[in-house]
């Protein structure tokens, strides 16, 4: 399944099968294979179906349980299957083939609101309990599938998107300052919605409710902070991360088709889950294809040489594709958010890898992302061992400064000073030199509504909930990445092609072994994913184990802007977001006129986010909710 709507009157007056069509309609287009309604008396639901499992052709949903205790509506794909058919043999229905739905529907039999710390996969579910009179809700611990909600009087609704409960006649449409502010100081938000009155379930999250009790939401998992894995050998860690990583890849290579594709940019992170999942493929008689991106002009961004290494050495199919022929050169019209989200960029390379792998017989595109965000580490390793003894961590912390052309003042400031300072080294100098302390914030957000909403606290401190320094490090960049909420805007675009973009780096087993093992794992001799790296020696190239360069895409930015000066300068004169007062627009448009006449800078992702947010306000504005800038 690939969406879903539900609508619960609280009041116990009939639902309207019209609203819950209404409501269902932004979405159609993830329905390739049919879209389904149930109503049953004062709660009604919907389901949008993409069968790619083998099982999932023989799932029908909204499901309702052989006693018509349960109803259950679910966009999800349970990746282990086989534990769970194991532990819930009393709870399952007897029928030859168990689905997906059937496995959620009886954990939550056995487990209730437990239920979503036994899943494991990309879900999102609701379940109505009709003897208690019931609702529950979660999200998969990630959050890779979307569940939004909103109390609506005394209707209650989900959906996977925002802007379907919007469709409702009595839905409040006003947006949200916080979420708006986040992406205003480039920090953009994944956990909260854009729509204050719709709000977004996190990943991790259930919510529950009933007939005398509107919504209450419960947090279901984080790491673990006591949990640790310790092994004696350094081997041990490799073959553990190298089971979980096999066992991830083959979850995600369940398709009904005998081809998967990979996406293989050059970089580790596909690279690994190519190289592993390869003879993964070969053992259950599928072929793995896998299609790569070229920058025939922007030699900084092409990873040719790599993906040759990769391709040579595994002897694997590879298509590949000239991306400046593709879309690149027509940034940033062509790259416009959808509507349902800033984060749901239009991207016209990935909707022409996501033809190819069509073309070849594929229904799952498998990724490297999350990558990044697991096993890179986090720099605050290295002062950790100072702290424990270790004076030769500096030596590799100044080694990688080098090798990255980082000051040694930035290196001492950020890593080994900096962060054993209460409040900042940055403000201790300043106050001493007598001068103003600046927020942390850009000169374009308001300070005001800076102060009003938190932002200090919220995106400018370190969590807390490790008692390493590292841990929380690596808890921010995955808790607050934006890369669940773009994939899934991907799949706008893929589910109606019929694919399914799976993500195996993305998995709650790594997240856990990747917060237990000791943190400087990730880091080590000047190389972030230390530990990924040892692991995959065996199976990839040295010259792609070992590289110490990473590609970033600033010359295809700043080409492309610099190229559209007066198309970029036209979205940012979109005063729309100064009428709210969180943003100085004047003193943005002069910023980005003052770096656009600077010939010899670069731009990053960072104007990508301004331009998303711009482009999204002024899309919604104009075209959807006259009152949402109110």
């Amino acid at each position: 399944m690939s969406a879903l709507a539900v609508i619960f009157n609280q009041n116990k007056k009939p639902v309207d099968l019209d609203l819950l069509k209404k409501i269902t309609e932004p979405v159609k287009h993830l329905g390739p294979d049919g879209i389904n309604y149930l109503i049953k008396g004062h709660i009604g639901f919907a389901s949008l179906a993409s069968h790619i499992t083998p099982e999932s052709s023989h799932e029908r949903q909204p499901l309702e349980s052989e006693d018509n205790r349960f109803i259950l509506v679910a966009d999800a794909r349970i990746d282990n299957r086989n534990e769970l058919l194991n532990e819930l043999k009393e709870q399952l229905p007897r029928k030859d083939i168990i689905t997906d739905a059937d496995l959620i529907l009886a954990s939550y039999r056995k487990w209730n609101h437990n239920s979503p710390t036994h899943l494991i996969g990309d879900f999102a579910f609701v379940i109505w309990d009709k003897r208690e009179q019931q609702l529950f809700a979660a999200v998969d611990a990630l959050g890779m599938r979307s569940l939004y909600y909103s109390q609506i009087g005394n209707t209650l609704c989900l959906a996977t998107e925002a802007l379907q409960i919007l469709e409702h006649p009595r839905s409040n449409n006003q947006l949200s300052e916080l979420a708006l502010a986040s992406w205003v100081i480039n920090h953009p938000d994944p956990n909260i919605s854009m729509f204050e009155k719709v709000p977004l379930l996190p990943g991790g999250t259930y919510l529950f409710a009933n007939l005398d009790q509107k919504p209450k939401t419960h947090l279901y998992w984080q790491p673990d902070s006591n949990h640790r894995i310790r092994y004696r050998q350094l081997n041990e860690y490799e073959e553990h991360l190298n089971e979980i990583l096999s066992r991830s890849i083959l979850d995600r290579m369940r398709t009904n088709k005998t081809v998967i594709a990979a996406d293989l940019s050059g970089g580790m992170d596909s690279s690994t889950v190519v190289g592993l999942g390869q003879q993964i493929a070969k053992d259950q008689n599928k072929r793995l294809i896998t299609i790569s991106q070229t920058f025939g002009t922007l030699s900084s961004c092409d990873e040719t040489e790599y993906i040759n290494a990769t391709i040579n050495h595994l002897g694997i199919e590879n298509i590949r594709f000239d991306a400046e022929q593709h879309g690149t050169k027509d940034y940033p019209e062509a790259y416009a958010p959808l509507s349902f989200s800033p984060f749901h960029l239009r991207n016209p390379v990935f909707d022409h890898t996501l033809a190819l792998a069509e073309e070849a017989g594929a229904n799952v595109l498998l990724t490297g992302h999350g990558g990044d965000e697991l096993t890179a580490g986090s720099q605050l390793s290295y002062l950790e061992r100072i702290l424990h003894g270790d004076l030769h961590s500096f030596v590799e912390a100044y080694q990688a400064a080098r090798l990255h052309e980082i000051p040694l003042y930035r290196l001492l400031r950020n890593i080994f000073i900096g962060p054993l300072v209460p409040g900042g080294l940055d403000r201790i100098i300043r106050r001493a030199k007598g001068k103003a302390i600046s927020p942390p914030w850009p000169p374009w957000m308001s300070d005001e509504k800076a102060e009003q909403l938190k932002l200090r606290g919220r995106y400018y401190s370190t969590s807390s909930h490790f008692s390493s320094r590292a841990q929380n490090a690596m808890w921010d960049c995955l808790h607050l990445s934006a890369t669940p909420p773009i994939l899934s805007g991907v799949n706008h675009f893929a589910i109606p092609k019929g694919i399914e973009l799976r993500h195996p780096f993305l998995d709650k087993r790594l997240a856990e072994f990747c917060f237990n093992i000791p943190p400087d794992l990730w880091r080590r001799n000047s190389f972030p994913k230390w530990l990924l790296r040892k692991t995959l020696q065996r199976v990839l190239p040295e010259k792609v184990c070992w590289r110490h360069d990473k590609t970033f895409f600033n010359a295809r930015f700043t080409g492309s802007i610099r190229q559209k000066e007066n198309y970029i300068l036209n979205i940012l004169t979109n005063n729309t977001l100064n009428e709210l007062r969180l943003f100085k627009h004047d003193i943005y448009k002069g910023y980005i006129i003052e770096k656009m006449s600077d010939p010899a800078y670069n731009f990053t992702v960072d104007i990508s986010r301004m331009l998303a947010i711009q482009m999204w306000h002024k899309h919604l504005f104009e075209h959807h909710t006259e009152g949402a800038v109110k």
